[in-house]
């Protein structure tokens, strides 16, 4: 019997999933607006189930597990500069979080500040690096309109797998490892919702080069985002399917073996399958989200997607 092959949920639930950017990360290049209702909920309850996740003793619990995948929509705080020409003050990765004083809610606020400044210097508040800066940009007249020369995002969107629900408190864990922006850093959000998706193609992966699912977001929301850590997202849904759900103990890392395992993701006819795999290289001194290696085993999964996809790595 396969005992330990799903014994430390925490760690070994590594599901594929797809973010709508390249390099990993979620990513809009577009600068519309696209409309996130804001989340009232408290988010104390998420901070157990990260604790969870980096080793903390708690109670034996069983958990949900997951594999289905699922649409995130994502509020981001202040407003991230995704491109920035050469010498305008910017540059890509910076967060601007005040524009004159006043909280940067989108970036429609950003551009209305250009065009009401009449080529005057605007005081911009951003992150930079974790670190906090201020400055006095002068947009540039170009075509008749003020601009500084960045691209601007402040709403994500993606496609992400359920790692684990709580049927006790109706949360849940997703992805595996944090929402990050181009320069590799966790994106903090606002606010967040799921959907439902409808998956679509598979880019498989190649070597040293994951693939890649994509999909079509719902727009009924299906669950609330809370937090987004190193080690995932979590959130509370709506609604779980509970009747088919297989539930496992939550163990931590100290009981991860090596050897043969399984992991449960959804990557044909928009159902959830288990696939073999084998555990390697061990670290039990991590306190991240990288205890570990995978190989993929399973010939059916390396047909489908080449093996890895977006989010399977560890």
């Amino acid at each position: 019997m396969r005992a330990k092959k799903l014994k430390a949920i925490a760690f070994i639930l590594i599901f594929i999933y797809a973010l709508g950017a390249s390099s990993g990360v979620i990513a809009s290049a577009q600068k519309a607006e696209e409309s996130t209702p804001a989340i009232s909920e408290n988010v104390e309850i998420s901070s157990r189930f990260y604790e969870l996740f980096h080793g903390r003793e708690e109670e034996t619990k069983s958990l949900a597990v997951g594999g289905g995948v699922f649409g995130l929509k994502i509020k981001e705080e202040g407003v991230s500069v995704i491109e920035a020409k050469r010498g305008c003050g910017l540059i890509a990765g910076d967060r601007i979080v005040k524009i004159n004083g006043k909280y940067a809610e989108g970036s429609s606020v950003i551009e209305e500040a250009l065009k009401s400044s009449q080529g005057k210097p605007i005081e911009f508040e951003i992150l930079r690096n974790g670190e906090k800066l201020k400055l006095n940009l002068t947009p540039a007249l170009e075509n008749g309109e003020y601009k500084l020369g960045v691209s601007l995002r402040s709403n994500a969107s993606g496609i992400g797998t359920v790692s684990f629900y709580d049927p006790e408190t109706g949360i849940f864990g997703g992805l595996g490892h944090g929402v990050c922006d181009t320069q590799g850093n966790l994106i903090p959000i606002e606010s967040g919702v799921t959907t439902k998706v409808v998956l679509g193609g598979i880019k498989k992966g190649e070597s040293g080069k994951p693939g890649e699912l994509s999909g079509v977001l719902g727009n009924i929301n299906t669950g609330a985002i809370f937090t987004n850590t190193e080690c995932g997202i979590f959130g509370k849904l709506d609604s779980f399917d509970l009747e088919n759900a297989e539930f496992y103990k939550l163990a931590s890392k100290k009981d991860i073996t090596p050897g043969k395992a399984e992991i449960i993701s959804t990557v044909k006819n928009g159902k959830s399958a288990k696939y073999d795999i084998e555990i390697t290289d061990i670290d039990v001194s991590a306190d991240g989200s990288k205890c570990f290696k995978i190989k993929v085993t399973d010939e059916t999964l390396i047909t489908l997607t080449g093996g890895i996809v977006r989010g399977m790595g560890v």
